[in-house]
């Protein structure tokens, strides 16, 4: 299955490195400079930039205190904190607020680079633009014909970029009409592209939107998915994003099936604030199958840490990523596919809280939900009610990481599911985990052993039974690098009923920048086919 393009992260506020070379200057900067006395040429001048502090160097200075005017100019260098700006010219005026950098302005830090022939920029309108730009990263390169600033964006207009070493003759680009970055709101939105493998265009894509803030996490892929599964037989699916505002995004989808013939839906989100979200997405089939949902989330304790992030294109981006540590969700489905089963909630409410630090460096998850649970069959056109009741789930788990040294880590964890329904009573499992893992730059390997210390009871619910852990049970998983063939494995086997629970089988191939991935699963007997961008 052709699956997204792992462009996405989990980020909410992420500061692509494009927009931080250049927009430390609008972001950061915002009032009239103070200079300080006339310096020697090539000393180095510090000066202030409202709050912020800059150096200054340049063979030639001219400073006109009456007039405001500074002009220095021959091997001029801006540093601030690690960015370097390096220039043959530069000239900035105080009563208008105007900066003005020429010939061959170059950007840079840690030796990831932004060239252009000039920038300029006011800080009284909270504008500017740069001529046409060259970005090198550690793995994104990026051309562009102009870049225009605003105070709290960036629009690159003309843009090609691409992933791979080789900026003239790249295994893939992308040519997009104008890229927008929205620095606060975490959006990298990409505007009328068209993909070309080698210099062959291969798919046209209006808009494609960078950031989990979308909503739009695998929902909007240049190129389709193509796989089988067990419901739904060989399928090709298409999903299409549109971008309204940085807080109102979604995606169009079209799709088909052996089994679900064609289908067509559209999904959308608003984000209401930093912690408050609204959604909605409705599905139909020419087989007449109609489901849906509507929700809110709202979250209620995150805290915000800075870390970077290596997946796909993100690994070029400096993140400040919020750690939601606990939220409250409230949902309401129609006859969703769930475990070959379609289920509908009405409603279904979550508090939930995630990775809380406890003493002695143990880890906390809990989940609390309760809903009305409507489970029916897949035949079209009808609603045949199988199971109908009420279900409140009480799951928790802890989990506390012992190093053994550098490579070699254990753990060990205790997981409780307590189910409870209305029909059917109370299904309760406890479990123990333990487990052990070996990690190099190439390869992992990782064993875990799942005891089960109590169960009580069963689901009335077919979707909570299927293929879930019942026994005790051994896990494995493996990858690992062998130049550019890849290959990773995970296996449940459990061990009273002496089967496979699961197996999960990959076989990657890596070129310069972009990977194929062939993976088959027991879960629904799905087989895919992935293309990735590294």
């Amino acid at each position: 299955m052709c699956q997204n393009l792992n462009w996405q992260s989990k980020v909410l506020y992420p500061l692509s490195k494009i927009a931080y070379l250049l927009l430390f200057l609008i972001l950061g900067v915002s009032s009239p400079p103070l200079f300080a006395e006339d310096r020697q040429p090539t000393e180095n001048i510090p000066f202030k930039l409202g709050d912020t502090n800059l150096g200054l160097e340049a063979d030639v200075f001219d400073f006109d205190k009456e007039k405001g005017f500074l002009l220095a100019s021959r091997n001029v260098i801006i540093t601030y904190q690690s960015y370097k700006i390096s220039a043959g010219r530069l000239t900035y005026n105080t009563n208008t607020k105007a900066l003005e950098v020429y010939d061959n302005v170059t950007i840079s830090q840690y030796g990831q680079s932004i060239q252009t022939p000039y920038l300029i920029y006011n800080f009284h309108t909270h504008s500017g633009k740069t001529g046409p730009i060259l970005a090198r990263f550690e793995n994104i390169q990026m051309k562009g014909e102009e870049m225009i600033l605003g105070h709290d964006f960036a629009k690159i207009n003309k843009a090609t970029f691409t992933t791979c070493h080789d900026m003239e003759t790249p295994h893939y680009k992308i040519n997009s009409k104008s890229i927008h970055i929205y620095p606060y709101k975490g959006h990298f939105v990409a505007f009328k592209d068209v993909l070309y493998l080698r210099n062959f265009p291969i798919f046209y894509f209006p808009t494609y939107v960078f950031g989990t803030n979308t909503g739009l996490l695998g929902e909007n892929s240049p190129i389709p998915e193509f796989g089988s599964n067990e419901m739904e037989g060989f399928y090709v699916k298409n999903h299409t994003g549109y971008f309204m505002n940085p807080s109102n995004t979604g995606a169009i989808h079209l799709e088909w099936s052996e089994s679900y013939r064609f289908g067509y839906g559209i999904t959308h989100f608003t984000d209401l604030s930093s912690e408050n979200r609204v959604g909605g997405r409705v599905h139909y089939t020419e087989r007449g199958d109609i489901e849906g949902r509507v929700g809110y989330e709202h979250v209620l304790w995150k805290i915000i840490r800075k870390k970077s992030d290596t997946s796909g294109l993100f690994s070029s981006f400096d993140i400040s990523e919020p750690d939601i540590k606990s939220r409250i969700r409230l949902l309401w489905t129609h006859r969703e596919l769930n475990n070959l089963r379609r289920v509908s909630y009405k409603p279904y409410i979550q508090i939930s809280a995630t990775e809380i630090d406890l003493p002695y460096d143990i880890q906390l998850n809990s989940d609390i939900n309760w809903s009305q649970v409507v489970e029916s069959d897949d035949t079209p056109f009808t609603f045949t009610k199988l199971v109908e009741g009420d279900k409140t789930n009480l799951n928790a788990s802890i989990r506390k990481e012992l190093p053994l040294s550098e490579r070699i880590s254990t753990h060990l964890g205790m997981r409780y599911m307590g189910n409870f329904y209305n029909p059917g009573g109370p299904w309760t499992r406890l479990f123990g985990d333990y487990g052990i893992g070996y990690q190099t730059k190439k390869s992992i390997l990782d064993v875990t052993y799942t005891q089960r210390l109590h169960d009580k009871g069963k689901s009335p619910f077919f979707f909570d039974q299927y293929r879930v852990i019942e026994t005790d049970e051994l896990g494995i998983y493996g990858k690992t690098q062998l130049g550019f063939l890849g290959v990773a494995a995970d296996i449940h086997y459990n061990l009273e009923t002496e089967t496979y629970r699961r197996v999960d089988l990959s076989l990657i191939f890596n070129l310069d920048c972009m990977a194929f991935t062939f993976t088959y699963e027991t879960i629904q007997e799905t087989f895919q086919f992935d293309v990735t961008l590294i």
